[in-house]
């Protein structure tokens, strides 16, 4: 068995052995220590998007799980990246970490009522990332594919990725509660549905059911005298018609609210009135006037901000201020702040439950490796293969997080709110590297991400890449590799992975 010290470099140790560790130059002894665990011979998986997929993926290779179990809501895998032209009820404000998310109602083209679970997807939404980097390891995106492949090419990849994994799948089953039973009782996790499935128990469970399911709406003094017919959430966004013509004001300054402003702006009244709270590392392209966070909204059409400017004849508002962390199935004993998830350690294990694991809390990383990475994580950890610290460690660790709250390169990394969750670049990378020292190459299961230089320098540019990317869009040009747009990785051959790489026209770094 290998065992992972917070305490420790991200090296593997021999359980049981006591390991010499050199930590920001202090070397020091570190005894091995563990949190035991259960026998685990039974699995379940909630969700079927790219996290839920990779974890089954990652269990089953270990070949000593009697049963993986996969449990969607939905009527195919996806997750997310399923567009439904169907828009959902928005509360407002909405706050309320313990809603429970509805299917939406609509008649399909032969006339039948059907249901559906609404996703954040709009008609041209691509990634923000290029195929090189949002990937599994096992499974390329096809080479004809554009650099920034469009939402039903990135279903299209997660389909087949799970082409050999259905089989562990039960479709149309919503969960409704998870409840630990005491030891006295057989021990166990109790899964119930309110679709017609029985419950069903098992020994570990995986929560891979996505964080971009609940709107955040925040409460601002006058916004429920508005009209609610006026104001909106970037879930159900869909198309920038509605907005055409209308003197709108968009509210948030993520990389997803600067890509539903960049359609937003040939439809709307200019200039289009963007809200953001902190500065915006991008720049501001032309068309968008850029407003402080809001103090009030004032009668229908006046919107005060915090600088004490008004604007007047506001028509519409878009709020683009992200999600909620929501976990409605499990007890309501302050799992989820909504802005994070209490209790984890290394944002995976439940500190107090360590037969609970959630793949995908971290947001600005790279997706689909981190939550492989974390996949191969929990896999061995259930294997047997890799064990815990101690709880008081995980909780130690979690206290240093909440503590170390900083600036990062994509907003605050660290502390008690939405910062816990979040890293940016290159504290992504770094994160990459802690979980793959978690890991023993014993050549067994599915691999953790592991990035070498080449990687890191792409993540380090993303922003860059998808500008120029852009760009080449509007002169009718279509790239399927980043080379085409002048971004070059030279190997010289010294060693594996290394290399100097440059931007075409720059210095080589």
């Amino acid at each position: 068995m290998w065992f992972w010290s917070h305490k420790a470099s991200p090296a593997l140790a021999v359980l049981g052995e006591t390991k010499r560790s050199t930590h920001h130059g202090d070397t020091r002894w570190v005894r091995v220590t563990m949190t035991s665990l259960p026998p685990i011979t039974r699995v379940a998986i909630i969700g079927a998007g790219a996290s839920g997929l990779v974890a089954a993926r990652a269990l089953l290779e270990q070949k000593c799980f009697d049963t993986i179990d996969v449990f969607e809501q939905r009527s195919d895998v996806g997750g997310v990246w399923n567009y439904t032209p169907q828009t959902a009820p928005i509360r407002i404000p909405s706050t309320d970490v313990n809603v429970v998310e509805e299917p939406v109602e609509y008649v399909d083209d032969s006339g039948e009522t059907r249901k559906v679970y609404v996703t954040a997807i709009y008609d041209s939404l691509e990634t923000n990332i290029p195929k090189t980097l949002m990937r599994f390891s096992t499974h390329s995106f096809p080479a004809s594919h554009p650099l920034f492949p469009s939402h039903s090419q990135v279903l299209s990849y997660l389909r087949h990725y799970a082409a050999d994994l259905r089989h562990l799948i039960t479709f149309n089953a919503h969960i409704s509660s998870i409840t630990i039973t005491p030891v006295s009782s057989g021990g166990g996790w109790v899964l119930r549905f309110s679709t017609p499935h029985p419950p069903k128990t098992y020994d570990a469970i995986v929560i891979a059911s996505g964080h971009y399911n609940t709107p955040f709406i925040p409460s601002i003094p006058g916004l429920t005298a508005w009209p609610s017919s006026h104001i909106n959430h970037s879930l159900n966004f869909r198309s920038p018609l509605p907005y055409h013509n209308k003197k709108t004001l968009l509210i948030g300054g993520s990389i997803s609210a600067f890509d539903i402003a960049s359609r937003l702006l040939p439809h709307v009244t200019l200039p289009l009135l963007q809200s953001i709270r902190t500065p915006s590392p991008f720049p501001t392209p032309a068309g968008i006037k850029t407003l402080p966070e809001i103090s009030a909204f004032r009668e229908y059409g006046s919107v005060e901000f915090i600088d004490g400017h008004i604007e007047h004849g506001v028509e519409a508002v878009l709020f683009a201020t992200g999600y909620l962390y929501t976990l409605p199935f499990l007890p309501h004993d302050n799992t989820t702040t909504g802005e994070r998830v209490r209790g984890t350690w290394q944002h995976i294990f439940s500190i107090d439950h360590p037969t609970l694991a959630y793949i995908g809390l971290p947001t600005r990383v790279i997706p689909f490796p981190c939550a492989q990475s974390q996949a191969a994580v929990v896999a061995r950890v259930w294997a047997g293969k890799t064990v815990l610290p101690t709880k008081e460690e995980m909780e130690a660790w979690e206290r240093q997080r909440m503590e170390e709250g900083r600036k990062g390169t994509e907003g605050r990394v660290g502390g008690e709110g939405r910062g816990f969750h979040n890293f940016g670049y290159p504290d992504d990378s770094e994160y990459f590297d802690t979980l793959k020292g978690m890991v023993p190459r014993d050549g067994t299961g599915l691999e953790p991400t592991r990035w070498r230089k080449r990687e890191r320098w792409i993540r380090e540019r993303v922003a860059g890449i998808k500008n120029a990317d852009l760009e080449a869009k509007e002169r009718g040009v279509i790239v399927t590799r980043m080379e085409e747009l002048g971004f070059i990785f030279e190997d010289d051959g010294k060693e594996e992975g290394e290399g100097e790489y440059y931007e075409k026209g720059r210095e080589k770094v």
